[in-house]
């Protein structure tokens, strides 16, 4: 029998704290996702705040595991088995969570997009699917982009998966006023301390719709090459998040003049009672 590696053996001593870990986060959590295999993940957990040394400590022990581990070329480990590691905030006096729509984006050039398409198609081809409806599109989509020049970018957006995401309100603390931050819930979770969480929490049902983005704006390419993505002019792109954006700036410069005209007629009517008076 084959003794294990030192590599191996840190590796599955890894596997064994970081599943006692996250187990007891999901038993505790006010909050989780589901994945498509039924399984529980990105726990919220609310810890009292005497349990922050013990909860550091072991992020820390979950640190140098993923540090040493990553370095280790003989037994090659998956980054999102590793990170990333699990949260803490602390000084939050009440927080929302709700989940939105998740999208990433990437670009790429006309020949590069013509040669996945082919390849596509000739994958078929060879499962003699040629004239199904699916190669026919595809068939459609090469004569599209061929229809541009020679180095045309597209911009890729792949959506189709969800941000969860926390909403946290921090108490004054050392001479500041309250403020806002906004948190993403890693899938190894995340922990709030309790010491002024007077005003508790909420959670959103269902998914939020963000605010609009410069895609809202822009018709895409048709191409039934990704399914769960679109497919833009990056020109067209570009263009119209310049044009939004001198469009928010004036728009922010009116709201400036508005207020400040409220607010000299709000002088002026007070001089004008403090004459008559």
């Amino acid at each position: 029998m084959r003794t294990p590696s030192s590599s191996e053996i840190a590796y599955r001593a890894f596997l064994q704290f970081k599943n006692e870990f996250v187990d007891e986060a999901l038993k505790r959590a006010v909050y989780t996702n589901t994945d498509s295999s039924g399984d529980k993940y990105r726990p919220v957990v609310i810890i009292d705040i005497s349990e922050l040394p013990e909860i550091t400590q072991k992020i820390n022990i979950w640190n140098s595991f993923a540090e040493k581990l990553s370095k280790k070329e003989s037994i090659p480990v998956n980054n999102t088995i590793l990170l990333p590691l699990p949260q803490v905030i602390t000084g939050v006096s009440k927080f929302h969570i709700f989940a939105q729509e998740a999208t990433s984006v990437s670009n790429i050039d006309r020949e590069a997009l013509l040669t996945r398409i082919k390849g596509k198609l000739n994958g078929l081809a060879r499962r003699d699917a040629i004239d199904s409806e699916h190669a026919l599109s595809l068939q459609e989509d090469i004569h599209r982009i061929s229809q541009y020049p020679d180095g045309t970018m597209f911009r890729l957006r792949r959506g189709g998966y969800m941000d969860a995401i926390v909403n946290a309100t921090y108490a004054p603390s050392h001479g500041l006023p309250a403020r806002e931050e906004i948190v993403r819930i890693s899938r190894h979770g995340l922990f709030i301390t309790n010491e002024v969480l007077s005003g508790g929490y909420t959670i959103e049902p269902g998914m939020t719709k963000g605010k609009k983005k410069v895609y809202d704006y822009v018709d895409p390419i048709p191409c039934s090459l990704f399914m769960s993505a679109k497919i833009y002019l990056l020109d067209d792109v570009e263009k119209t998040a310049a044009e939004l954006k001198e469009v928010r700036k004036s728009r922010k410069k009116q709201q400036v003049r508005e207020a400040s005209a409220r607010y000299r007629q709000k002088l002026k009517m007070q001089a004008d009672t403090d004459n008559k008076s």
